[in-house]
């Protein structure tokens, strides 16, 4: 099945020198490239599953990229994506003809999502949606975020606060765990930090505590022995000596 192309490079500038990216245009390309690739994964032969870790990632890599460009409808779409593709790796989905079909129509259609979203509708919006519930329906269940979040009765805007939220976690989980594995020593060393910041800080001294024990250890010093006074004037008199 052809693939919708995607929409071509900026012109550029009458110096010569492409214009400057912005963030539709990195998101454009970023989408785009994660699309592409996941058309390869998709456009494996009849009767043969795609590679399914690779489905998933480029899945969820697609989802954080729209949320991050705050392209919550394309996210949502994204998110049912991700909820088929994660179904086909636990094995909850067969990858038959008719799911081959939808998967690689669902591609196309992100792609056209991508294309139209400087000039985004709120019938593009129904789409998504629509494209997004589909998908999820075909996996068999909706992702974990949205089940919470409905459980809870938040509104899209909380919904897309939490999908956010959530995805920038996993990208950063996800980034420590690669330096971990390339630099091992990096775990003991934030281990170590860790440790040390979870140490109970020693609790502040009251200064009147403080000027009340200086006093009294000054007394002590002070007092004459043998049970003897002071008398008027800082004279000390012991009982034994007398002044």
């Amino acid at each position: 099945m052809n693939s919708t192309p995607l929409p071509p490079p900026p012109p550029p500038t009458p110096s010569g020198s492409p214009p400057p990216l912005g963030m539709a245009d990195f998101f454009a390309l970023e989408a785009g490239e994660y699309l592409e690739r996941l058309d390869a994964v998709l456009q494996a032969p009849e009767g043969t599953s795609p590679a399914a870790e690779e489905f998933v990632r480029l899945s969820r890599a697609l989802r954080g990229a729209a949320l991050m460009a705050s392209r919550q409808p394309i996210a949502r779409a994204a998110a049912g994506l991700e909820s088929l593709a994660r179904a086909i790796r636990e094995q909850r989905r067969s990858w038959d003809a008719g799911t081959r079909q939808i998967a690689i129509r669902a591609v196309d259609d992100l792609k056209i999502f991508i294309r139209t979203a400087a000039n985004w509708t709120d019938a593009d919006t129904a789409k998504a949606e629509a494209l997004g519930s589909q998908l999820d329906q075909l996996a068999g269940r909706a992702s974990a975020q949205i089940r919470a979040a409905e459980a809870l009765g938040l509104d899209a805007g909380a919904r897309a606060f939490i999908a956010r939220e959530g995805a920038a976690i996993a990208s950063s989980l996800d980034r420590a765990g690669q330096t971990m594995r390339a630099n091992p020593a990096a775990l003991d060393s934030a281990t170590a930090r860790t440790r040390r910041a979870e140490r109970p800080a020693a609790a502040p001294r009251s200064p009147r505590g403080n000027r009340a024990n200086r006093r009294r250890a000054g007394e002590d010093g002070d007092r004459p022995a043998h049970g003897g006074r002071f008398l008027p004037g800082g004279r000390r008199c012991d009982l034994e000596g007398g002044a």
